[in-house]
């Protein structure tokens, strides 16, 4: 992760296991990067955000949420996210 963040790589980081101000103090003494910088290319959201909004699972939402981040990723023209699509 940590080469990746050097490469602009863009990272979703869906956890309950760790918080987010927890995660970038660890990110920050491993490698020197700035707090901004980590921000910028790391979305933190809890698994509530991301797979249980309103208390239920929805397949659909989830597909539309990682379709969108994958959208802001290429439009950020960020390295190591493909389109894959656009490749064939």
């Amino acid at each position: 992760m940590l080469e990746g963040l050097r490469k602009n790589d863009r990272y979703l980081y869906i956890s309950d296991r760790h918080e987010k101000a927890d995660l970038l103090e660890r990110l920050m003494d491993a490698a020197p990067l700035s707090e901004e910088t980590i921000e910028t290319r790391v979305s933190f959201y809890t698994s509530d955000e991301v797979y249980l909004r309103d208390g239920r699972f929805d397949k659909e939402r989830v597909i539309r949420f990682l379709s969108d981040e994958r959208k802001k990723a290429l439009k950020d023209s960020c390295i190591g996210f493909t389109d894959h699509e656009e490749e064939s």
